[in-house]
């Protein structure tokens, strides 16, 4: 048990990370839909977990929660092992029109530590 949760945090850094590398320009949405996956299952798990051990309090039953919550983990690694990957995306840089600006999302797809000043929106006196 120490071993699993150890690692964990293996599989914490490399996955919340990865939205930077692949996508710096989209990362927050990134995160904001990969958060949402995220939280799915703890709504289910509650369920399953009720359903398998209502009625039924014995080893036996945490035994199937826990061996499913392992067979989970493992999909997962190998998943995220064989289909995952650090190289940044082709779409993070946005569609370029003709006269150089960026259709749909302008703001998100500019770098961030670009020293170009940015119109000013406060009401001035021409």
């Amino acid at each position: 048990m120490t071993l699993g949760i150890t690692s964990i945090g293996g599989m914490f850094c490399g996955f919340l990370s990865n939205h930077i590398d692949i996508a710096p320009n989209y990362a927050g949405t990134l995160m904001a839909i990969t958060n949402t996956a995220a939280t799915l299952p703890g709504i289910t798990v509650p369920i399953f977990v009720g359903q398998i051990t209502h009625g039924n309090q014995t080893i036996g039953a945490w035994r199937v929660i826990f061996f499913v919550t392992i067979g989970l983990y493992i999909i997962e690694i190998f998943g995220y092992t064989f289909l995952g990957s650090g190289e940044e995306q082709p779409w993070n840089k946005g569609d370029k029109t003709n006269n150089g600006a960026v259709e749909n999302g302008e703001a998100e797809a500019t770098p961030l530590n670009t020293k170009e000043t940015k119109p000013s929106y406060t009401n001035q006196e021409e």
